[in-house]
């Protein structure tokens, strides 16, 4: 008997000595362990649109995220920096807080090739076991919505713009209107048009895509519907807008995209989005009120190049709704 409960003390002894060492080392570990950091080019931020800037930036938290590293800014690109601090600063400031400045020379750097077409999804976990302290992934605009999807609710609060855009953007509407059922159209002119990279908005896919969608949600809101158009062409948001005589609408003046963000943000319970590698468009969508509600033109139905580089899985979230057109009838509904 006297053996058996010897035996049982060693045991448990073990045991104890186990967890309380492990314990302790981890607790150690934590503390005296080797910041490690990882950045990317950031090239967006010098020459690019916010939709682009948005995808790096938050395709960088992500994967800082997965991978237990801190993702910084390097300020020994003084260009970088300086953008970066102008336009994120004081417009989104939560989103600035996120990152740290760090003045890292070149040689300093570990650099990893990463992320190949725009819009394809890398795993971070292939660089996890990389000990560098420093760890540049090399690749650009990193649009593809798995690398932060993760962060989702995080996401929302860094990229809530600034307090005064919030405010602007109960302004565009009047007060009877805030309870409304909007939905919001994005159209995209100007720097996208036929011929080019991008491909515009095209009426003949706006048009039908919109009377699709408000027959769609007729039933739950009727006589409560309002649509809400949103782009850097008034004048030509103004000609949807009188196709559609017998419905609210609203359209918002071309200015800040911040204030359209924040519109999004707060009132948006539907996003269409016509120019469909508009990346301000989708972020408008993944931005908005609910950010499950969001329905985008079949880009293979376009001329869009960007549809050569795109893995739609990886750029558009599975829950979202593609729409196509019908070739005979010219009417669009859900795929």
């Amino acid at each position: 008997m006297r053996f058996f409960t010897l035996i049982f003390y060693i045991i448990s002894m073990t045991i104890c000595i186990h967890f309380i060492f492990g314990y302790y080392y981890e607790q150690f570990s934590y503390f005296t362990q080797q910041k490690q950091y990882v950045t990317i080019s950031l090239f967006t931020i010098k020459q690019a649109g916010l939709g682009n800037c948005f995808f790096e930036l938050l395709a960088l938290l992500g994967v800082a995220d997965s991978t237990n590293r801190i993702a910084f800014v390097n300020s020994n690109d003084s260009k970088l920096t300086d953008k970066f601090k102008s336009r994120f600063k004081e417009n989104f400031p939560n989103l600035y807080e996120k990152f740290e400045l760090r003045n890292i020379e070149k040689d300093e750097l570990r650099m990893v090739g990463f992320h190949g077409h725009c819009c394809k999804y890398t795993n971070p976990r292939i660089v996890r076991k990389i000990p560098d302290e420093n760890l540049y992934l090399k690749g650009s605009y990193f649009q593809s919505y798995l690398y932060f999807d993760h962060l989702h609710e995080k996401v929302r609060e860094w990229l809530t713009p600034a307090k005064k855009f919030m405010d602007l953007a109960d302004s565009f509407i009047k007060p009877h209107q805030a309870d409304r059922f909007k939905i919001c159209v994005h159209t995209r002119r100007g720097d996208f048009a036929p011929g080019k990279m991008h491909s515009p908005t095209n009426l003949n896919f706006t048009i039908p895509a919109i009377k699709f969608l408000l027959s769609e949600y007729d039933y739950d809101h009727h006589n409560n519907i309002m649509l809400v158009l949103i782009g850097n062409d008034e004048k030509f948001e103004k000609s949807i807008g009188d196709k559609f005589k017998n419905t609210e609408k609203v359209i918002l003046p071309k200015s800040d995209p911040e204030k359209d963000l924040a519109f999004s943000i707060k009132y948006c319970d539907v996003v269409l989005i016509t120019a469909p590698s508009s990346t301000f468009g989708w972020w408008l969508g993944y931005l908005s009120k609910t950010g499950n509600l969001v329905y985008y033109e079949d880009i293979l139905e376009t001329a869009d190049k960007v549809a050569q580089q795109m893995y739609q899985q990886d750029f558009y979230p599975k829950h979202w709704i593609k729409l196509v057109t019908n070739n005979k009838t010219g009417s669009v509904n859900k795929l």
